[in-house]
């Protein structure tokens, strides 16, 4: 178990390290890859350090950087007036 933590620990220390030199917003390629996620959940069990790597590898692409240096906040927009 501890191994399992260490490597997911590194997944998201190297995620956090990459965060200002990737770009913010997520591509329509990044988005499409989320299906890969899509699927009938096993009877059977799987491999939690395969889940994890699979999960480091979909999802990381996949997920606008918030935390980044170059993330300057949601552009809301003006108010309609009634």
């Amino acid at each position: 178990m501890k191994q399992l933590l260490d490597k997911t620990k590194d997944w998201a220390l190297a995620y956090l390290d990459a965060m200002n030199d990737l770009p913010i917003q997520v591509s329509d390629s990044q988005r499409q890859a989320l299906s890969e996620m899509d699927f009938e959940l096993p009877d059977e069990g799987r491999d939690a350090e395969q889940v994890i790597e699979q999960m480091n590898r979909v999802f990381s692409q996949a997920t606008m950087k918030m935390t980044s240096s170059k993330f300057f906040g949601f552009v809301i927009g003006g108010a309609y007036p009634f």
